[in-house]
């Protein structure tokens, strides 16, 4: 194993680390916007590592050492939600990914994250306008009578 793969592990190792922190931060909070504290650390995380063009590369291997299953168009962000809150509902994952899809689609930092939530109607807000403006699939039937 080379130095920088030793490198990216411990980088990784950390950005892990750090992201399951604030999943467990988040189940001891509550209230109405408890899940910002998280969803800012993985959007600080995906923002960082698509910066350095690592995002790809460092999700598969993390997707690959804990044994993540990945769907052939799965969004890197729901890889580092997988990654740190497994327990979570499957809805509250692709909302929350969603809501993040749009928020780096709109070029969001993620010291400016909460307050685009905010302005866009909440998590739920800015996952109706991910899924808007790049469906996952094609739902227009012309069999229906």
């Amino acid at each position: 194993m080379s130095k920088s793969s030793n490198g990216n592990r411990s980088e990784i190792a950390a950005a892990v680390q750090k992201l399951t922190s604030a999943a467990i931060m988040l189940q001891n909070e509550k209230g109405r916007f408890a899940s910002h504290h998280y969803l800012k650390a993985v959007y600080s995380v995906y923002w960082d590592w698509r910066a350095q063009s690592v995002a790809r590369k460092y999700c598969r291997l993390i997707a690959a050492e804990l044994m993540i299953s990945e769907r052939a168009n799965q969004h890197l962000i729901r890889t580092l939600i997988e990654a740190s809150a497994p327990a979570l509902e499957l809805r509250i994952k692709s909302r929350w990914t969603r809501a993040l899809e749009f928020a780096f689609a709109e070029r969001t930092t993620p010291a400016k994250l909460k307050r685009f939530l905010r302005a866009h109607g909440g998590i739920a807000g800015c996952a109706v306008k991910s899924a808007e403006r790049a469906p996952k699939r094609n739902t227009f039937r012309d069999d229906w009578n």
